[in-house]
């Protein structure tokens, strides 16, 4: 088995290679998905009489840390060098390094809000679907 190249392996052209834009590409199109997704079920619910549920508070807050996710990619890449390699983005300004731990530890905590709120809301929503006493136990386990 090869072992990876070394940093100073490697050539400039590969450590200026830059996927920021992938990126900002990607996100934006979550935020308008995401978006647009709420926004539909938010009319929905609207238009119905049935009564406003957990399952219905517990979107909109998913939804706040998913677009906070997003943006926190997008800044990242111009305080934290995401896009390029690590070695590339760091050499000339250490303060990303320590601009990228920082952000990290709020993308953890973006990340669990994330996707805990819409599993929870699933299964609030599961919970006033079923009436079968044997659903609601597994939706409760």
């Amino acid at each position: 088995m090869s072992t990876p190249p070394s940093a100073l392996e490697r050539s400039p052209q590969y450590l200026n290679e830059y996927r920021g834009d992938t990126l900002i590409t990607i996100a934006a199109l979550f935020i308008a998905l995401e978006s647009i997704s709420v926004i539909l079920r938010v009319y929905a619910r609207t238009i119905t009489t049935s009564t406003m549920g957990w399952d219905d508070i517990l979107i909109p807050l998913g939804w706040l840390a998913n677009i906070g996710l997003c943006v926190l990619g997008i800044t990242m890449i111009h305080t934290a060098g995401v896009g390029y390699y690590p070695e590339a983005a760091w050499k000339n300004h250490p303060e990303r390094a320590v601009n990228f731990s920082k952000s990290l530890f709020a993308l953890a905590w973006l990340y669990l809000t994330g996707v805990a709120l819409p599993k929870m809301s699933i299964l609030f929503l599961y919970l006033r679907v079923f009436i079968n006493r044997r659903a609601r136990i597994v939706c409760f386990v």
